[in-house]
């Protein structure tokens, strides 16, 4: 199910493209940089509000030195395959460098990163120096990111069901979170998620990481896999349990202890 829910994903993305205005201000109070749709240009902001569908520029650097925030019901993309801005639209390769949180509001999506995996030709990964927070958003999807401090997802995600029920077209076939080939400096948290699906493949994580209490519509969901854990990992009181499922991954290497549903898909390591 992993293979055909990114086909999906990519090709929905053209029609969320078409949202974005190109408009940008700058606000008074407390000099964030708000984007109310289009493409974010490269260069050096104190603060960036999302406000629209925003998506950063094909190339170059964006640096935010405060906090990268998504408004409630809006959607950011850092990085997007060729073709998602429109028919012969470059790849969105830039790197985004936040020196603060990226924090994701009531509603709202963020994809970070780009690979093969999810249709673009290069790797691209962002660096986030503090914390990734989704609470009560429809879902974050990071691939080859650094994140020095935590990434803490709760709540939200749009129901126990894969038919979209906001109507969000980066979602057209269910809403998901979704973490890979990525290292976490802190902790990694999920708990409370009612959604379509979730994974966790091929991360380094270096604190504590806890899977707790969600409940996803798809039987597949619940993945981790090829994931080493520097410390303890637990998996308690989530639907489906946790597992492997048809990731083609392996079991994850675990430091510290792993308990509850975990326990059955990791070894020392």
């Amino acid at each position: 199910m992993r293979g055909m829910r990114i086909v999906l994903a990519v090709a929905s993305l053209v029609s969320v493209a078409v949202l974005g205005t190109g408009t940008t201000v700058r606000a008074d109070d407390d000099d964030a940089t708000v984007c109310h749709g289009g493409p974010i240009a490269p260069g050096e902001y104190d603060g960036l509000t999302i406000d629209g569908f925003c998506f950063l520029a094909s190339s170059g650097t964006i640096t935010v030195d405060g906090t990268l925030l998504v408004q409630p019901g809006q959607s950011f993309f850092a990085n997007y395959p060729p073709g998602a801005m429109g028919s012969g639209s470059p790849e969105g390769d830039a790197t985004l460098v936040v020196w603060g949180d990226v924090r994701v509001q009531d509603g709202a999506m963020a994809l970070l990163g780009c690979d093969p995996e999810i249709s673009c030709v290069n790797t691209v990964g962002d660096a986030i120096h503090g914390d990734v927070v989704n609470h009560d958003g429809l879902g974050v999807i990071i691939h080859d990111a650094k994140i020095w401090g935590n990434l803490s997802i709760r709540g939200g995600g749009g129901g126990i069901n894969c038919s979209n029920p906001t109507g969000n077209p980066a979602f057209s076939f269910g809403v998901y979170n979704d973490l890979e080939t990525s290292w976490v400096g802190g902790e990694v948290s999920v708990h409370d998620v009612n959604s379509c699906w979730f994974g966790l493949f091929n991360d380094e994580v270096k604190h504590d990481v806890s899977i707790d209490n969600n409940t996803f519509a798809d039987p597949d969901a619940t993945e981790i896999a090829s994931n080493d854990f520097d410390r303890n990992v637990r998996c308690f009181d989530n639907v489906p349990a946790a597992q492997i499922g048809d990731s083609g991954g392996s079991v994850n290497k675990v430091k510290g202890e792993a308990s509850g549903q975990c326990a059955a898909i990791s070894v020392k390591g």
